[in-house]
């Protein structure tokens, strides 16, 4: 948590202080006034809950060790997803089950962050597993990913797409630079 990060929050706090304490609320006559500070309040709160998020961020997951997977894709109408599992060195780390409007997000291009967590250098094993309906049946597919962790953030994203003939589900996973 850098200097600027903890003045920005006790800004914040001392601000919402002065505004909500009852003899603020009291003297307000003005109610345009009062819902205008309030929206000022909210809007300081979700900022300093998303710097908090940043640095907690920061703290768990260093730089140096962190890695992100992302799922994206670029589908047909022929495939609905179901659920995305991550795993990585053989222990599951993230699973995902999709309603029909998190599936359409995705399907419209929407991009689901899965999973973010620590991994040492060198080989490990991100396997993908993708379960859903095709046209008639189930289709459950996976990938596999031999991936090789180099210091600093690594990135790896899961496209699932359209197979050759268009009625089939594709898995493509990529280390992103």
């Amino acid at each position: 948590m850098n200097a600027m990060s903890i003045k920005r929050i006790l800004a914040v706090i001392s601000f919402a202080a002065t505004v909500l304490t009852p003899a603020t609320l009291a003297l307000a006559d003005d109610r345009d006034a009062l819902e205008e500070n309030m929206q000022d309040v909210k809007r300081l709160a979700l900022e300093m809950h998303r710097d908090l998020i940043v640095m907690q961020d920061e703290k768990v997951f260093p730089e140096e060790t962190r890695i992100n997977v992302f799922i994206s894709m670029d589908l047909g109408v022929f495939f609905d997803v179901q659920s995305v599992k991550v795993v990585l060195d053989r222990a599951e780390v993230a699973q995902q089950n999709y309603s029909k409007k998190q599936a359409r997000a995705l399907t419209l291009g929407a991009t689901q962050k899965i999973f973010i967590g620590n991994l040492s250098e060198g080989k490990h094993e991100l396997t993908a597993i993708v379960a859903g309906v095709g046209q008639h049946y189930p289709i459950r597919r996976a990938i596999t990913l031999d991936l090789q962790k180099k210091p600093g953030t690594q990135t790896v994203n899961i496209r699932l797409s359209d197979g050759e003939d268009r009625q089939d589900l594709a898995l493509v996973a990529k280390v992103m630079p």
